[in-house]
Formats: C-alpha cells, structure tokens, sequence
C-alpha cells in the first residue's frame, strides 16, 4: 500500500509542480487572469492528491524531511496564490506563482536525491533527480498544454504562439527524458534486471515495455504531430492530441516511478 501510494506522491506532485511551473513562464503573456485562477486552481487540487502519500518511513533522513518541509511549504504557497486572486480581483499574484515554482522545483529534485540515496548512490543517483525534473515538465506541459487548448474555443483569437510554446516544451522534455533512459541503458545503470525485463523474462518486462512504448516512444510521435497541426493553425486537433498525450504521459510515468519504487530501475 505505502508503494502505491508513494507513487501517487510523485506522480501528482510532478504533475503539479510542472504545471505551475510552465504557467509562471507564461504568467506574462496576455491569456486573461480568469486562465491563471483557473489553473491555479486545478494544480492545486492535484497536488492534494499528492499529499497522503507523502514519504514518511525514513523521517530521520534528511532528504525525507526536507521533502515535508517543502511539500508543506509549496501548498501554502500554491494555496495564497489561489486565494489572492479572489481577495484582488483585478490583480495577478505573480510573487505567489513565482514562489510556488521555486518551491515546486526544491520539491522535486528533494525527492529526486531521496530515491537516489535508496538506490545505493552511484552515478544514478545524479540521474533521478534530473529525470524527475524531466517528467514534471512532460505531464505539466501536456496536461497544461491541453488546457491552453481549450482557451482558445472561448478566445479564438489569441496568437497560436502560446499553445506552440508549450508543444516545443512537450516535445524537448520527451527527448530529454528519452535520451536520459538511453544513457542509463547504455552505461549500465539499471542492472541486470533491467536488461532481463527488455528481453520479456519476468513480468515486470511487460510494465518496462508498456513504460517505452507509451510514457516515451508514442507521446514522441504524438509531440511532433502536435507541433505539425499548430503550424496548420489546427487548434482543435492539437488539443486532441495533447489530451491523448495527457492520459499516455500520465500512464507512462506511473509505470516509470513503480520501476524506480520497485527495483530500482531507472527510466
């Protein structure tokens, strides 16, 4: 149970972090506040999701603590984010959005170095936190992407170049998290059982492959599809891939965290 649920930590914590963390890197763009309230909201309400599964079984460690301080510090700051914009109608809280995106980013590497220090350390343990800054940028940009979507059916007239914004950030962060997964596979990084599930020996080779073909190899094809309907100006159609790409990334790095969580895989 206490497996699952750290899953969940980190699935929605990312997920959350990324999302506010693109969203404070478009916070100047003309979109509307009722677009930022809106999504703040959303990404708040995730990460609830994410807080009972907080990992507290190694409270003396010091990266365990530092991962509660900071998962504390970056719902109330989320939270004040929230609730200014109904306090000052008319303003946009960007110290909150900004503050929240800092803490977001400490949040995830925190947690990133404590896995790592489970795995044994080694050169992998450079690698976690990296790839779950990765990860938050893949489900914040599809997820956040999807919405800005949708923002164009009540504002058609806003410039494709927001939505193409955040398909360039989809699909570099796709590549990124591939190529980190080459080089772990390349230099031997996640074992021998790694190399046992690629060849279908055991059952967890049936999640890795589920892992490649949908949290990496299809939302690829799905980025460059994407980024090819926006040139078209094919609004419409790039929302739809991006909320397939939603539910894939989602999927994918679930997979990836019960792999890490499990055996220490890293992908």
């Amino acid at each position: 149970m206490g497996e699952k649920s750290e899953i969940l930590f980190l699935l929605f914590s990312q997920l959350s972090v990324g999302g506010i963390l693109l969203l404070a890197a478009i916070a100047r763009r003309q979109l509307g506040l009722s677009f930022f309230r809106l999504n703040g909201m959303i990404f708040f309400l995730l990460f609830g999701l994410a807080v009972p599964g907080i990992p507290t079984g190694e409270s003396a460690s010091m990266w365990s603590q530092a991962v509660i301080v900071l998962t504390l510090a970056y719902a109330v700051a989320l939270f004040l984010y929230v609730v200014t914009f109904w306090i000052k109608k008319e303003t946009h809280p960007l110290l909150w959005l900004y503050a929240s995106a800092a803490l977001g980013i400490a949040l995830v590497v925190a947690s990133g170095w404590l896995y790592a220090a489970r795995s044994g350390g080694g050169l992998v343990a450079f690698l976690i936190p990296v790839s779950f800054l990765f990860s938050a940028l893949i489900l914040g940009s599809s997820l956040l992407g999807m919405l800005l979507g949708h923002r164009y059916l009540t504002n058609p007239h806003l410039p494709m170049s927001h939505l193409n914004f955040m398909a360039w950030v989809f699909l570099t962060a796709v590549v990124l998290q591939g190529g980190l997964t080459v080089a772990a596979f390349w230099f031997g990084l996640s074992s021998e059982v790694a190399f046992a599930a690629l060849r279908l020996e055991s059952v967890l080779g049936l999640f890795l492959w589920i892992r490649l073909a949908i949290g990496i190899a299809a939302p690829l094809v799905l980025a460059v599809m994407i980024l090819n309907t926006i040139r078209y100006q094919a609004n419409m159609s790039a929302t739809g891939l991006l909320y397939i790409a939603a539910i894939m990334v989602m999927a994918g790095e679930a997979f990836s965290r019960y792999l890490l969580l499990a055996e220490s895989i890293l992908l």
